[in-house]
């Protein structure tokens, strides 16, 4: 009975071949967590590069873009819309060019 107990143990299975290969999977997997961490820490670079650079070269505003823009965002806001008159007994489709002019 003690014999077949050890026989099913897991440890009675190992070799080398089985060392070999969770020594290989746990060197993959500090592998690929030193990646992570590289790949992290450049990000991290990156980002407070960009950060210095931005302290250090402000852009310069053009105060004509400036207002520009800003009439921009007034026109989408309010729209320009056209004034026409329209009679309760004419059909809107019947406008043209000219009485539009003539209407406002």
């Amino acid at each position: 009975m003690k014999n077949l107990l050890t026989l099913q143990s897991p440890k009675a299975y190992k070799s080398k071949f089985y060392n070999h290969i969770l020594e290989r999977e746990l060197v993959k997997k500090e592998m690929d967590e030193a990646k992570e961490e590289l790949k992290s820490l450049l990000i991290e670079k990156k980002v407070n590069y960009a950060k210095y650079v931005r302290d250090v070269h402000l852009p310069t505003v053009s105060f004509r873009k400036q207002k520009e823009m800003e009439n921009i965002k007034d026109h989408l806001k309010h729209p320009v819309r056209t004034a026409v008159k329209v009679s309760p007994n004419q059909p809107i489709f019947s406008y043209t060019p000219k009485n539009f002019i003539n209407n406002s």
